[in-house]
């Protein structure tokens, strides 16, 4: 029996945001410096799919959110309706480092993450969902809550 059996599922979860989270991080750096390079969104498409799939087994809904709008500015610029800008990489980015953080979450301490980063990924998740259907985004303004999300106490 492999020792990955033998693992809680939190701590599998840790591991696989830990893997996909780099993937994303070095596939962002290096997609500012060749962002017409088709082949450099599919791996960071991936490892938001993942992330964001493992995320929803353990039940960080905060953090599928995040990761499923990050795919979908992966899949926006992989079909060519959107190009990928420098300003969109520094909140890939972001959002990047948001979903690193979840390498350190454990059941017990998920929801206080959710919490403490809500508003932060609503304003993210605002923008990525514009920039991923090709809208124009005043990134100067404030975000507004996305309408999707209830407001948190």
């Amino acid at each position: 029996m492999s020792h990955d059996g033998d693992l809680p599922l939190i701590e599998l979860f840790q591991e696989e945001v830990r893997a996909h989270a780099a993937v994303l991080n070095q596939g962002l750096i290096e997609l500012e410096s060749d962002a017409a390079n088709p082949r450099r969104i599919e791996p960071l498409m991936r490892g938001a799919h993942s992330i964001k799939g493992a995320a929803r087994i353990v039940g960080i809904d905060r953090a599928v959110e995040l990761a499923h709008v990050m795919e979908d500015v992966f899949v926006a610029a992989q079909e060519g309706r959107i190009t990928i800008q420098p300003a969109t990489i520094d909140r890939l980015l972001r959002g990047t480092d948001l979903l690193s953080e979840l390498a350190t979450v454990t059941e017990a301490t998920a929801p206080a993450w959710e919490s403490k980063h809500a508003d932060e990924i609503s304003a993210l998740h605002t923008i990525l969902s514009a920039i991923a259907q090709g809208r124009t985004v005043d990134e100067t303004q404030p975000a507004a809550p996305s309408s999707q999300t209830p407001p948190h106490p």
